[in-house]
């Protein structure tokens, strides 16, 4: 899967594009498995941005009760020195109970999603979205795709609550494509929260 690059070399030359493996693995962090675990990704070659969401309108601090992946596409610069961009396109479904009162947490500019942080007690109640930034390396025909080290964008839901947690990767090499959630109805918040991650690389394209 893969999507082009804008451009190409000198006209005529080849470009590159980002490519994301069919394969997936998860990370996540489970505060209650009372409710089936649901599974969304990015389509196509997508990969996770950002989120939205919601929080609890009654009760400080404001506990998350509703989330949903930000996915952008990514292309890459048309002539060297590359960069990656990262532009905003499809969001995945809501899961949850939304409220009246949402947040939203993106990546900084050409960054993706790679790892989150939080807090949790019976419900997953924060998290701290950790992006970096797709760097690529080299010049044609060497050329590699680099990950660079992530950094906090940002929190949905309560940053005091709960007790906190570690955070929680993709493997080294992959990034977020997707969320994996479970809602409980009573009291309505989400109980389990992670990513689906793929590995990604840049390939040429003549």
């Amino acid at each position: 899967m893969s999507e082009a690059g804008a451009g190409g070399e000198p006209a005529g030359g080849p470009s590159l594009s980002i490519v994301l493996q069919s394969t997936t693995t998860s990370v996540m962090r489970e505060a209650g498995v009372n409710s089936p675990l649901e599974s969304d990704r990015c389509p196509g070659d997508q990969v996770v941005m950002g989120f939205r969401g919601s929080v609890d309108a009654d009760e400080p601090p404001p506990i998350m009760r509703s989330i949903q992946a930000v996915c952008g596409l990514l292309t890459v610069s048309s002539r060297a020195p590359y960069y990656v961009i990262v532009r905003e396109d499809a969001t995945l479904t809501e899961r949850g109970f939304p409220s009246d009162i949402p947040q939203e947490v993106v990546c900084p500019e050409h960054h993706v999603v790679t790892s989150f942080e939080g807090h949790s007690g019976s419900a997953i109640d924060g998290i701290e979205l950790k992006c970096a930034r797709l760097t690529v390396m080299g010049a044609l025909p060497e050329v590699a795709l680099v990950l660079g080290s992530p950094s906090g964008a940002g929190v949905l839901g309560s940053r005091v609550s709960g007790g906190s947690f570690d955070a929680l990767s993709c493997e080294p090499g992959s990034v977020a494509v997707g969320q994996l959630t479970r809602s409980i109805a009573h009291p309505r918040y989400v109980e389990t929260f992670g990513f689906l991650c793929s590995p990604i690389e840049v390939q040429i394209v003549n």
